[in-house]
């Protein structure tokens, strides 16, 4: 027998998200250490002590409880600083980082900042290891370089010269990881045409990670003919690369050529490919609810699609406009509003307003890239409904807040 979730305000569910009163400001939140999925996060001697920590702790008590109970080095301090950025704990991660700071000074390469794309508090430190003359090493360049592509002004002028003086100044032979941080910060701030020809004209044959660089970029800008130039030579180097068909083919489908589209289609299960479903979940009460587009397997499945029904309305009326482009089925135009209300990302959410308190965060997970419209709608639920929304996909932390979005709308 399936087991049932508490639903705040079944009979109202989203009456109190649209009061004109602000909610309180949300506690930060931290998922204990056993549900910490994949691999483990620190050493076994470590993990008892950390495991048994209370749910629901403020930060900076759980850094005191940590450093308190555990004798940690440098290492593990980074490993602590990981598990608070992916379960997105921002003021434990900043709390961490600054005790690593304290604890040695040249850890300071981590740059944490960039993991929230907060590029310009990571171009802050680094002018302050400028300052104090903190020599840096290949790995503190990657993460500079990629800075600027989360900074709030275009400064790819001062990146380039960045990147000239690894070799000049500092004696450091750019690589391939150097090349696609560079590659990323131009598709960012739209030079897709000088990306393509650096990476032309690199003294070295580029790595994969390059070429998916420039491809990202060019999902991103929606550019179908560059893309597909791109993706060529990725699925020579990697014919295997099952992702890089996906991406063709939603390009495809995006600028409405479905014929192309379903060719790549045609030509992945040709070869036995298989595209992972769209899929987003939440962790709640120590458990993993998971979604599906058009899902309804849920036990609160009734709730959730009223709650969902009630939230596009209120969505609506503040302005959001439905994107059908990223329907990517050719299904006549009345059907992509139905293929498009249902994404997992929607589902979720609206799951997560049903069963946290008013004012508490909402933190969901996926596990691709989220869509454009489900990114639209997820930033005026967190205006309409007063909350913030954290969504992590394969492209990084998404911070929702007051209609807006960390990204820029750029990811």
């Amino acid at each position: 027998m399936a087991t049932t979730t508490t639903i705040v305000q079944p009979q109202t569910p989203f009456l109190h998200l649209f009061s004109s009163a602000p909610p309180p400001k949300p506690k930060p939140h931290f998922l204990p250490f056993s549900t910490a999925a994949s691999e483990p996060l620190l050493s076994s001697h470590h993990q008892p002590l950390l495991s048994s920590y209370p749910l629901n702790t403020h930060s900076s008590s759980l850094l005191n409880y940590t450093t308190t109970n555990i004798d940690l080095d440098v290492e593990s301090f980074f490993t602590l600083l990981r598990l608070s950025v992916q379960y997105d704990d921002v003021p434990l991660a900043k709390a961490v980082h600054a005790a690593i700071v304290k604890l040695q000074e040249e850890e300071y390469t981590r740059l944490g900042h960039l993991l929230y794309r907060q590029g310009d508090d990571a171009l802050n430190v680094w002018s302050r290891m400028e300052n104090a003359s903190i020599k840096p090493d290949a790995v503190t360049f990657v993460l500079i370089i990629s800075a600027y592509r989360y900074s709030n002004s275009n400064l790819v002028d001062s990146c380039r010269k960045l990147f000239l003086s690894m070799k000049t100044i500092y004696n450091i032979e750019p690589s391939s990881e150097h090349y696609a941080s560079l590659v990323g910060v131009l598709g960012y701030w739209g030079f897709l045409e000088e990306a393509e020809e650096m990476v032309n004209k690199m003294p070295f044959e580029p790595k994969i990670s390059v070429w998916r660089a420039l491809l990202d970029s060019c999902r991103a800008r929606k550019n179908t003919t560059m893309g597909k130039r791109v993706a060529k030579h990725i699925l020579t180097m990697d014919p295997q690369d099952a992702s890089t068909y996906v991406l063709i083919s939603n390009l495809y489908s995006a600028s409405g050529r479905w014929r192309n589209s379903e060719m790549v289609r045609e030509d992945m299960r040709e070869k036995g490919f298989q595209k992972h479903p769209s899929k987003s979940w939440i962790i709640h009460q120590n458990k993993v609810h998971s979604f599906y587009t058009r899902d309804k397997s849920h036990p609160q499945e009734k709730e959730i699609y009223s709650g969902l029904e009630i939230l596009i309305l209120e969505c609506l009326k503040a302005g959001y406009l439905p994107d059908t482009s990223y329907v990517l089925h050719e299904v006549e135009e009345y059907q992509k509003k139905d293929f498009l209300f249902y994404h997992s990302a929607k589902l979720a959410a609206t799951f997560g307003l049903l069963t946290t308190q008013p004012g508490k965060p909402i933190r969901i997970l996926k596990n691709i890239l989220v869509c454009g419209d489900c990114h639209t709608f997820l930033k005026y639920v967190s205006d309409v409904a007063r909350r913030e929304i954290v969504l992590r996909d394969a492209s990084g932390f998404h911070h929702f807040s007051d209609g807006q979005c960390s990204c820029k709308d750029f990811w």
